[in-house]
């Protein structure tokens, strides 16, 4: 989407967002470099390019620790000001936009059930404070039966089954830092080695590690990560991973080096967990869109899902609306379209001010600012 935006239009996100998207497109690149030459290869060669030519020109601000405060993004008369929040996606922030007439939070995706997550009120009633409209998420709305837990117990579950099993493969999102983090600190309590499977899964852990907000270093991680980049290790090595079992986190990418490998190992001592949300392999419209996950998960006969959402629970969205009592309006986003903020537990008042999913709003006009006033 970067790509989109004209190249005289500033864009602006967290030095966390930068490093990550720069590691994920160099990956791809890398890659493509791997694969040679082809029309199509280098036609993805050169999208990639250009996204990190626009990466590179992103306005940044310092990745936010907890309780401390970030310098706004000035834009005319209009304050933007960054609050970071917990989501399966590193370093995701709510924005708080300010002008001369209303003061607007827009959530993004966020969450409460984790570690990051559990100040999320506090900030919102200390930090952010009143506002006049609130656009928040609602992708748990429409989402009936799915089980939400706090990650820290995710992690437990982990390694309670990491210990049932020599061998197990971890299959999550390589952007998701605090999942990544929960089955690498699984690893250590089930008393396995920690592995990943590609270069870029190898090279996000190293940085999540690293820069791991400080009030959640405490969290017992393995010494080191092995990287088993290749399609077979050498025989020794094999053999010492045969001897002490081992956690591997993986991708969709390379199923056919998952299963080169894992027949290596006794086929009844090898499990699966899929971290991971289930519609990627229960839904038609997601497996048309994304067939690798059904794709690993066809290659073990033990799997097990143990997975939180990375997003907001319909409880957490009533609480927030509630929190900030928006003053004028709510307006539900990313969302199932049969979905609606009405159906939340919140009072008839708040109700009245959420904004009709299927209304036309054309009263607004988008302009591009001046130069001079940026």
């Amino acid at each position: 989407m970067m790509a989109l935006v004209p190249n005289d239009v500033p864009q602006h996100m967290s030095e966390g967002t930068k490093d990550v998207l720069e590691i994920h497109y160099k990956s791809l690149l890398s890659g493509a470099a791997h694969r040679g030459q082809g029309d199509e290869n280098e036609q993805f060669s050169a999208k990639t390019k250009q996204a990190l030519e626009t990466l590179a020109k992103c306005k940044t601000w310092p990745t936010q620790q907890q309780n401390e405060e970030v310098a706004p993004i000035r834009v005319g008369d209009i304050t933007i000001t960054p609050y970071r929040v917990s989501h399966s996606v590193y370093d995701a922030y709510m924005l708080l936009i300010t002008t001369p007439e209303k003061r607007i939070l827009h959530t993004g995706d966020y969450r409460m059930h984790s570690d990051l997550g559990s100040g999320l009120i506090d900030l919102l009633r200390e930090r952010i404070g009143s506002v006049d409209v609130l656009i928040t998420e609602g992708t748990m709305i429409g989402r009936k039966g799915e089980i939400v837990k706090n990650e820290h117990d995710i992690s437990h579950e982990m390694a309670e089954r990491m210990r049932q099993f020599k061998y197990t493969f971890v299959l999550l999102s390589s952007m998701d830092a605090e999942r990544i983090l929960s089955a690498r600190a699984a690893a250590a309590q089930a008393e396995r080695y920690f592995a990943a499977n590609t270069d870029k899964l190898c090279r996000m852990i190293d940085y999540f590690s690293k820069d791991w907000p400080a009030e959640l270093r405490g969290k017992k991680l393995s010494k080191s990560v092995y990287r088993i980049t290749t399609d077979l290790p050498a025989e020794k090595f094999l053999r010492h991973l045969r001897s002490q079992g081992f956690a591997m986190a993986i991708g969709t990418e390379q199923a056919e080096r998952v299963k080169r490998f894992m027949e290596q190992f006794d086929a009844s001592e090898v499990q699966l967990i899929y971290a991971t949300w289930s519609g990627y392999y229960q839904d038609e419209t997601q497996r048309q869109l994304y067939p690798g996950y059904a794709k690993i998960r066809a290659l073990f006969s033990n799997i097990i899902d143990i997975h939180t959402p990375g997003h907001a629970d319909v409880g957490t969205i009533a609480q927030v609306i509630e929190t900030l009592h928006p003053k004028d309006a709510i307006i539900g986003i990313h969302k199932d379209k049969t979905a609606s903020l009405t159906a939340l537990n919140i009072s008839e008042e708040m109700k009245s001010k959420i904004v009709p999913d299927r209304l036309n709003l054309s009263w607004i006009t988008v302009r591009r600012m001046p130069e001079s006033e940026r």
